[in-house]
């Protein structure tokens, strides 16, 4: 049986994706990045850094002085790193105790998002999902934002769907029996892949993504495949089956 050893959930896409889109104002140069102006704009820019400043304001206020300081030493390329970074944390934080139908929806979101990338640059699909951009493919995007920004807007509301749910309306957190469940789930997926793709695609694809000698197409076109099987469950199982990888990564990484 394929097991999936380092995918990453789907909500390092989400963080990465704000970080190199905030790195386009950087190297734009625009009047986001002026100190004393960050959080007024950010704020406004982004409605779930509002929502988090009022439920997590001493978190927030942490980013801003990184921010802030990063910025008044002329250190804003420091900046993306840094929100990144916090919202990875504040989604660990929340993510939890949504619902399992916002799971759903920003895995549908992500797998539209992956097939228009794809249709422009495959291997970009891989290495946002695992997040391992280099500088070119942090370039690679921003072209590819830059020409339509409205690719992000549906992934971004899914995100504050999550986070707002996870505040307003907290769920229970995953039991034994809904985790056995997901693992079923991913246990029939990952055979149907194996079927389709060869056994060791799959593996090479969700255990070593960061392979030179990967076929980087082809492990893209299995991480949308991935996604519209996952997706094929319905928002119940399969919102269940997204909740419980992303547990799943929270628990391996705070074991190491």
């Amino acid at each position: 049986m394929i097991k999936i050893k380092h995918k990453k959930p789907v909500f390092w896409l989400i963080s990465t994706l704000i970080a190199l889109i905030l790195m386009v104002f950087v190297r734009l140069g625009t009047s986001y990045y002026l100190s004393w102006s960050y959080e007024n704009q950010i704020l406004s820019k982004y409605p779930v850094f509002k929502l988090l400043s009022d439920k997590s304001p001493l978190d927030f206020n942490n980013y801003i002085r990184q921010v802030r300081s990063s910025l008044l030493s002329n250190k804003g390329d420091r900046v993306p790193f840094f929100t990144g970074e916090y919202i990875y944390s504040q989604l660990k934080k929340y993510s939890p105790y949504a619902s399992n139908q916002d799971f759903y929806n920003l895995a549908k979101t992500t797998f539209t998002f992956y097939n228009q990338v794809f249709s422009q640059n495959p291997s970009l699909v891989l290495n946002l999902e695992f997040n391992i951009l280099s500088t070119q493919e942090e370039l690679k995007f921003e072209k590819l934002y830059s020409k339509d920004a409205s690719l992000i807007n549906p992934i971004t509301q899914a995100k504050e769907s999550i986070i707002e749910s996870a505040i307003n309306k907290p769920q229970p957190v995953l039991t034994q029996s809904d985790k056995d469940k997901a693992q079923i789930i991913i246990n029939s997926i990952m055979i149907d892949l194996s079927i389709d793709y060869g056994n060791q695609a799959v593996y090479n694809t969700f255990n070593h993504p960061d392979d030179p000698h990967l076929d980087q197409k082809l492990s893209a076109e299995i991480i949308i495949k991935f996604y519209q099987m996952l997706l094929n469950h319905g928002s119940e199982d399969g919102g269940l089956t997204i909740k419980y990888l992303y547990s799943s990564a929270q628990s391996q990484t705070a074991r190491k």
